[in-house]
């Protein structure tokens, strides 16, 4: 399934003696089908708006989002569609067995132990909610996103509350996902994960996109690490032998390295914490 967000705005009320206040302004995106995607911002930036946007729980202001072409404010464009909020609450008197039933009901799921299973919490199926712990929460949330073999798994913070392990056993389901052509879609403020996860990523500002990143195929680079095989001076001489220098561009490097004979030649990226940063400076 695939996303379009078309000058999608949501404005704040203007009250008296304050200017007008956008939560997100004129977003232009597009999330292709089978594609992992991360939505990124710092606080503020407009990522949990524009996530409610796509879910139906807000109106926008002007603009709107798509899913497979059908504009999200109509309850038809989710029907194969998972959400983890950043912020699940649950019937806390429920036990996991019965909420999940519960939902299951809702999607045409008629039995849930597979997911529990898979999510590892097989073994608290009989624990109520207001007895987990934030990470168990966690792991139920992520469960009754699942139900129903959703085509488009939207993420808002997925690895809130989790412990190391947690957060691998998560990043290999949605891999597994993915791989099997859900439209992966998630904003996370763990930029490692988003790495390791999508393929490209987006980065709002106050509300307004400034950029989409390829995590693939990056074309920023930070500087060329150049070995040489001979005698030069300038530079670290290695054990084998050969002399290694680190240079700040690829056209720097590829002057400098004219006329030698050239063991290696390693660009080195940005990495997207550094590309995150510098956008918002």
């Amino acid at each position: 399934m695939n996303i379009s967000f078309k000058d999608l705005t949501y404005r704040y009320d203007k009250h008296m003696f304050k200017q007008t206040a956008y939560g997100v302004k004129d977003l232009n995106l597009e999330i292709k089908s089978g594609e992992a995607f991360g939505f990124l911002g710092a606080n503020g930036a407009g990522k949990t708006t524009s996530i409610k946007c796509l879910m139906g729980l807000q109106r926008p202001t002007k603009g709107g989002v798509f899913i497979n072409g059908v504009n999200s404010k109509l309850p038809s464009s989710r029907k194969r569609v998972g959400f983890l909020p950043e912020y699940p609450y649950f019937y806390q008197h429920l036990t996991v067995i019965e909420l999940l039933k519960f939902y299951g009901s809702l999607v045409g799921t008629k039995t849930v132990d597979p997911i529990l299973e898979r999510l590892g919490i097989a073994d608290r199926k009989d624990q109520r909610l207001k007895n987990l712990s934030k990470g168990l929460v966690q792991r139920v949330a992520l469960a009754q996103a699942l139900l129903g073999d959703p085509e488009l798994l939207v993420l808002d913070e997925p690895f809130s509350g989790l412990d190391p392990i947690g957060r691998r056993e998560f990043r290999d389901i949605f891999l597994e996902l993915n791989k099997k052509g859900v439209t992966l879609f998630m904003s996370s403020h763990i930029l490692t994960d988003v790495e390791s996860i999508c393929s490209r990523a987006s980065i709002l500002v106050k509300g307004e996109l400034k950029t989409v990143v390829d995590l693939r195929n990056r074309k920023s680079v930070k500087s060329v690490e150049v070995t040489l095989r001979g005698d030069y001076q300038g530079g670290e001489v290695l054990p084998s032998g050969c002399v290694r220098f680190k240079l700040s561009s690829i056209d720097e490097a590829n002057e400098f390295i004219k006329g030698k004979t050239v063991e290696s030649f390693v660009p080195e990226y940005e990495s997207l914490e550094e590309i995150f940063v510098s956008v918002n400076q």
